[in-house]
């Protein structure tokens, strides 16, 4: 491709950019959709571990309120044996926390119940649990909510029995909503006391019947207190391990109140090996979780890097279209060469031919053309003076129809020179004394001879016939040769 112009350099940069451009397009939309479909299915995958956990901690809160329903009085042991044997059955719960309802008729009675279990003065205290997280005492209050029972009871754990949960802010909007509904409901997620991650907690009240009412037609419930789930975010949002999700997946909890929310809760993929690889996009998806009581919506999303496209497939399509482009490029090479070299040969076959027709037309003698079929298919000016006729009637017409070549003195019978020539395939000359006759029946005395037109395979394709009229030679001869006449 040495001798490509500029413009065709241009040209043929042109077409591989577009074609480029289009194989990268087109493969670009195929892998977007292969990574979004296959991050889809991960996602939902993901989603559907969720979401059986979410059901899993509200089935556990129905099998608490079963379990306590038909006991009279609360059985807080019942309650704290049941709670041992569900915790290490899911692995996002982390502990199961029962919230005495305390009230001002018994606060007496819950002090000395919790100073005989503790052998100790028990004091019921506030937390600021989003703050500065210090203890402090808590005031009288018409109705409290206090941690009476911990599982797994763990000794770090300790100084949070007697935490009024209703008197902080943090939780007292879902504890309030939860004793007016009667119905399970989620607190805001914050961070552990022995500051093991962030969770929440999915509460439930307990109610129990009361004595005193008992033996009346309407039966009244009295509250026991709130038992409360508190499930660790993390363990929530583990991938399951029964699935082969790609380890690059990003989960996050979100509020349903609005898209734009900030999350409550993520958990982002551990450093894996190809993590230094640059980022190409990031493939996002929310999908709203069907709890009532738990309502969240779980953000996945994915770092697409480079190393996770399929460049092969682009790399091998990227050389075939510069292979393609290569070998149409030296096609068209080839092609130009082949036609400068037609052009060449035309313009070298028309100035030959230029010359012939210049030099036929300069010499005085008459020359014919005779093809195969003994057709004329050429006659110089002199020919066309010496057989009297136009070109249009010579020209593709046989030559005994223009013309004959017949001896002076030959007998009937005797053959003419350009029939030899034809039969021969030799040179004739012809005999003195040969007379042409034209068509219009004028007869001149000619001398010259025939001589076979060859092909390049010394196949016989035409002959040459070549005569001077020897009466206007004469008569030149003559005009040269008289005398001027003084003046």
């Amino acid at each position: 491709m040495s001798k490509f112009k500029g413009g065709e350099w241009l040209l043929f940069g042109a077409i591989w950019l577009i074609c480029a451009l289009l194989v990268l397009s087109q493969w670009g939309m195929g892998e977007y959709r292969r990574l979004q479909d296959g991050f889809e299915l991960a996602a939902h995958q993901a989603y559907a571990g969720v979401a059986r956990r979410l059901d899993q901690n509200e089935s556990v809160l129905s099998a608490i309120d079963a379990l306590l329903l038909s006991r009279e009085p609360f059985d807080a042991p019942a309650l704290s044996a049941f709670s041992r044997e569900m915790l290490p059955r899911y692995q996002q719960l982390y502990a199961i926390e029962f919230f005495r309802n305390v009230t001002a008729e018994n606060r007496a009675s819950f002090l000395r119940e919790m100073e005989t279990r503790f052998g100790e003065t028990f004091y019921i205290r506030d937390f600021d649990v989003m703050g500065k997280r210090s203890w402090q005492p808590a005031p009288v209050r018409q109705q409290s909510l206090v941690v009476s029972m911990i599982e797994p009871d763990l000794p770090a754990a300790s100084p949070v029995f007697g935490y009024d949960v209703l008197g902080d802010p943090h939780f007292a909007p879902a504890l309030r909503k939860v004793l007016l509904s009667g119905q399970k409901v989620s607190s805001r997620p914050f961070d552990l006391y022995d500051g093991g991650g962030r969770a929440y907690m999915l509460m439930q009240p307990l109610f129990r019947q009361s004595a005193a009412e008992s033996r009346r037609t309407s039966v009244k419930r009295e509250l026991a207190g709130v038992v409360a789930l508190v499930v660790f975010c993390d363990k929530l949002l583990q991938l399951p391990v029964d699935q082969s999700l790609p380890g690059s997946l990003d989960l996050s909890l979100l509020p349903k109140e609005g898209d734009g929310s900030e999350p409550l809760y993520e958990r982002l993929h551990r450093f894996a090996e190809h993590d230094w690889w640059p980022v190409v996009t990031r493939l996002e998806l929310r999908l709203p979780l069907n709890s009532e009581a738990q309502p969240f919506v779980l953000g996945v999303a994915q770092d697409v890097r480079l190393n996770d496209l399929a460049l092969l497939p682009l790399l091998l399509r990227e050389l075939f279209i510069t292979l393609l482009l290569a070998a149409g490029g030296l096609i068209y090479k080839q092609r130009m060469a082949l036609r400068r070299e037609r052009s060449q040969a035309d313009e070298e076959l028309f100035l030959q031919s230029e010359r012939a027709s210049v030099t036929l037309s300069a010499i005085h003698d008459g020359v014919l053309i005779l093809r195969q079929d003994r057709c004329i298919e050429m006659a110089n000016p002199m020919a066309l003076q010496l057989v009297e006729m136009p070109s249009e009637e010579v020209l593709g017409q046989p030559c005994h129809e223009v013309f004959r070549l017949l001896g002076e003195l030959a007998s009937e019978f005797a053959e003419d020179p350009i029939s030899e020539c034809f039969r021969t395939g030799l040179s004739v000359e012809l005999p003195e004394r040969m007379q042409l006759t034209t068509a219009r029946g004028k007869v001149h005395f000619v001398e010259g001879g025939v001589a076979p037109l060859l092909s390049r395979d010394g196949v016989l394709i035409g002959v040459v016939c070549a005569l001077r009229d020897m009466g206007r030679c004469a008569s030149a001869r003559r005009r040269r040769s008289k005398p001027v006449k003084p003046v």
